[in-house]
């Protein structure tokens, strides 16, 4: 077996072992926060390794379909570990350690089958490491809307009881959600702006598709949170609006790269 798998493997096994921590916390378990929070950094270093094998190529970033997801996976797990001081954020390791932990196998197992043929070098990287960010935080927020959609059902049916009580109060965790999707909006707004300064032949580089989805999300993410600000919008509204924004954001990005990687073969 060699290096690559076996650091893949060990990332993958503690990943799944700090979601593990978490959901035995939030059932009733001993708290085990600050356990689940240094298994996972561990998780974090190990892909990080494997992120420096992989990812980098011919002198330049190749981010493929199992890289991509590889790399906005690791990027979501380091941000929540940084954030771990923030109890309530923690918990989104529930979703999203066992995502990085399937991202990175697929990432190691299935990357030599479909390599990436063109990998990037040049101001270009400084538009898709700022875009990657975005897709991370912006996963984090609707990861947060789930999570706050499922608190809010609870409670609005009188079921305060089991995990739902470990979490802290609803309005924490909208406040939580609005300042992920702020701080991923504008990371978003950055990486649109040096996309169009950089990148020379949007056809060329069968990018257009994924510039309108993204410019798509941008403008309903941009419009939550000009309603939140203006009208108050939350709950339901907030949550199918991140959701909404994410999911043609994804679409845009990895749902392009399925398109022309696994069934075009480019």
């Amino acid at each position: 077996m060699s290096l690559l798998v076996t650091a893949s493997l060990l990332a993958a096994g503690l990943y799944l072992l700090a979601a593990a921590l978490l959901a035995r916390r939030l059932i009733g378990g001993p708290t085990g926060r600050g356990c689940a929070v240094l298994t996972a950094a561990g998780g974090v270093v190990c892909h990080a390794a494997t992120l420096g094998a992989i990812v980098t190529i011919g002198g330049g970033l190749g981010l493929g379909l199992y890289n991509a997801a590889s790399l906005t996976a690791w990027l979501m797990a380091l941000i929540l570990i940084v954030s771990a001081r923030r109890h309530a954020v923690t918990d989104l390791g529930l979703a999203v350690f066992p995502i990085a932990a399937l991202a990175i196998l697929a990432d190691a197992l299935l990357t030599n089958t479909h390599a990436p043929a063109h990998p990037l070098a040049g101001r270009i990287e400084i538009h898709v490491v700022l875009a990657m960010l975005a897709h991370a935080v912006l996963g984090l927020a609707a990861a947060q809307a789930v999570l706050v959609a499922v608190q809010d059902h609870h409670l609005r049916h009188h079921r305060p009881g089991g995990f739902i009580r470990r979490l802290p109060a609803l309005q924490v965790m909208e406040t939580i959600q609005f300042g992920l999707l702020r701080v991923g909006f504008a990371l978003l707004t950055i990486g649109l702006i040096t996309g169009a300064i950089f990148v020379d032949d949007l056809f060329a580089q069968h990018l257009v598709h994924k510039t309108v989805l993204s410019i798509a999300a941008w403008l309903v993410f941009g419009t939550l949170l000009w309603g939140h600000h203006r009208y108050g919008w939350r709950g339901r509204t907030a949550t199918h609006g991140i959701l909404a924004g994410f999911a043609v954001l994804a679409v845009g990005f990895f749902g392009s790269k399925i398109v022309l990687e696994l069934i075009l073969q480019y």
